[in-house]
C-alpha cells in the first residue's frame, strides 16, 4: 500500500468520526515494532506512521488531549519489556548465525585436504613414528 493510499484511508476514517480506532491501530503497530526493531529502523517506521496519522494528530488527538503519537512511540520503545524482547531477538539471530557458521567451518575444516584433516594426519604420523 502506498503512502498516499494509507494517508487517504486514515483521513477518511477520521472524517467518519472513527479517529479513535485509527489511533488504536497505530499504537498497536508501534507496540509490535518496539519489540522487534533496532532504534534506527523503529524511528524510521514510527515517522512513516506519524506522517500517515498527521491529520488525526492535528484534529482528534489535539482536541481530545491525547499524548502526541511521537511521545507515545518514544515511551513504547523505552519500555523495559520492549528492551528485553529486542535483546532476546538479537540473541536468537546471533545463535542461528553462529550455528550456521560453525557447520560451515566444520565442513571446510574436515573435508579432504582441509586444515583439520592435515593437522590430524600430521599428528597421527607423528605418533606412529
Amino acid at each position: 500500500m502506498s503512502f498516499a493510499e494509507a494517508y487517504n484511508c486514515a483521513y477518511d476514517l477520521c472524517i467518519q468520526k472513527r479517529a479513535a480506532e485509527v489511533r488504536s491501530l497505530a499504537e498497536a503497530q508501534l507496540r509490535r515494532l518496539s519489540l522487534a526493531r533496532v532504534y534506527d529502523a523503529y524511528v524510521e517506521r514510527a515517522k512513516e506512521i506519524f506522517d500517515i496519522m498527521l491529520y488525526e494528530e492535528h484534529t482528534h488527538a489535539f482536541l481530545s488531549g491525547l499524548v502526541p503519537l511521537t511521545a507515545e512511540a518514544t515511551w513504547l520503545y523505552e519500555r523495559p519489556v520492549a528492551r528485553r524482547w529486542r535483546r532476546l531477538r538479537l540473541y536468537a539471530l546471533w545463535a542461528r548465525r553462529v550455528a550456521a557458521w560453525r557447520a560451515a567451518f566444520i565442513h571446510t575444516r574436515f573435508m579432504p585436504g582441509g586444515s583439520g584433516t592435515q593437522g590430524l594426519a600430521a599428528e597421527f604420523y607423528a605418533l606412529a613414528r
